[in-house]
């Protein structure tokens, strides 16, 4: 399993991977093929909890990066023309739905 957080230059991330694959799903929004399993990658993780423990880490990098990837999923459901796009974003939103409304306080 990739760390949360590298602390040199040579390792991978579990931090850079998800910032790795959202630049992949933001560059390629209009495509389901790639999009998609963006969301259901996000989905796994924050049903894995990894997502909160990302969130926390304390450098803020996580937070940052998992907000944005909650933007990216939920962003997407309007802009949608194909049924698994919002079913795999409406699944992103529920995992997250109280880490989200956290944010608001």
């Amino acid at each position: 399993m990739l760390p949360l957080r590298s602390d040199d230059s040579t390792s991978y991330s579990l931090l850079q991977a998800l910032q790795d694959i959202q630049t992949l799903a933001k560059r390629n929004f209009s495509s389901n093929r790639i999009f998609v399993p963006f969301l259901f990658i996000l989905s796994s993780l924050a049903e894995a909890g990894v997502l909160e423990e990302l969130a926390v880490e304390e450098t803020g990098e996580g937070e940052k990066c998992v907000k944005s990837g909650l933007a990216i999923a939920v962003n997407s459901i309007a802009k949608t023309k194909a049924a698994p796009r919002p079913a795999a974003s409406s699944k992103v939103y529920v995992l997250f739905r109280s880490y989200l409304e956290s944010l608001r306080y």
